[in-house]
C-alpha cells in the first residue's frame, strides 16, 4: 500500500495550478441508481485514543462505497483534518502524515487507496477499468459525552472486481495504529452489486 511518505512526495512536485480529483466516470450513478447494503460493521483497528471501523458497504452496478468511520476519545481541535475530503484535501506534508491510510487490494494484486487522488489529475478520458480507484467523498462527524467524538466518510472504489475477494487494508502510523488487514467477500459483493435498483429503467 502506498505510504505516507509517498504522498508527500506527491504534494511537494505536482505542478502548480495542477486540478487533482476524480473523473466523474468513476463516481456512482447516485441519481439513478439504489444501491444494495451490505450491513458489514467491523472494527478494522486501533490506536492512541483513536478507533477505526467500516459501518457498511453499498453496492452499485460498477462501484462500491465504503463506509468508513473514525472514533477518538479526548480529542480537541478541528477533526476534519483527519480524513481528506474532495474540497478540503491537505496540501501540505504535514498534513499528509497525520491522516489515517486505508487501502484496497484485488485478489490479482492490483491496488488503490484513499491518498491516490491526491496524485490524480482531473481527465475527461475514458476510465481505465485496470487500474482501480479509491475516491474518498463527502462525510461529516461531531462530539459526543464524555470526550468522545467520531468522523464518517464514504470511500467510493471503482470497479467492482469481476471475480475475488476485496482486502481493506488501514494503518495509522501518526496515532500508533498498525496494519490490520480486513477481507470482504467478493461473491456477496458482486451479488448484492447485481441487485442494485435503477430508479429510472
Amino acid at each position: 500500500m502506498a505510504t505516507n511518505a509517498a504522498a508527500s512526495a506527491v504534494i511537494e512536485n505536482r505542478p502548480a495550478g495542477s486540478r487533482y480529483g476524480l473523473d466523474r466516470n468513476h463516481v456512482p450513478p447516485f441519481a439513478q441508481v439504489v444501491p444494495a447494503v451490505l450491513p458489514w460493521s467491523r472494527r478494522l483497528g486501533g490506536g492512541k485514543n483513536v478507533r477505526v471501523a467500516l459501518g457498511a458497504v453499498y453496492c452499485w452496478h460498477e462501484a462500491l462505497g465504503l463506509d468508513i468511520w473514525l472514533f477518538f476519545q479526548n480529542q480537541g481541535g478541528d477533526l476534519g483534518q483527519y480524513l481528506p475530503f474532495p474540497h478540503g484535501r491537505p496540501n501540505t506534508v504535514e498534513g499528509i502524515e497525520q491522516l489515517p491510510r486505508i487501502g484496497i487490494e484485488f485478489a490479482d494484486g492490483r491496488t488503490a487507496t484513499n491518498l491516490d487522488y491526491l496524485a490524480t489529475p482531473l481527465s475527461s478520458a475514458e476510465p481505465d477499468a485496470s487500474t482501480p480507484v479509491l475516491f474518498p467523498g463527502t462525510g461529516g462527524g461531531g462530539g459526543g459525552t464524555e470526550g468522545y467524538s467520531y468522523m464518517r466518510q464514504h470511500l467510493y472504489l471503482w470497479p467492482v472486481p469481476s471475480d475475488g475477494d476485496i482486502s481493506l487494508i488501514v494503518d495509522w502510523p501518526h496515532r500508533g495504529m498498525s496494519e490490520s488487514r480486513t477481507v470482504l467477500n467478493g461473491d456477496e459483493i458482486r451479488s448484492a452489486a447485481a441487485a442494485a435498483i435503477d430508479v429510472w429503467s
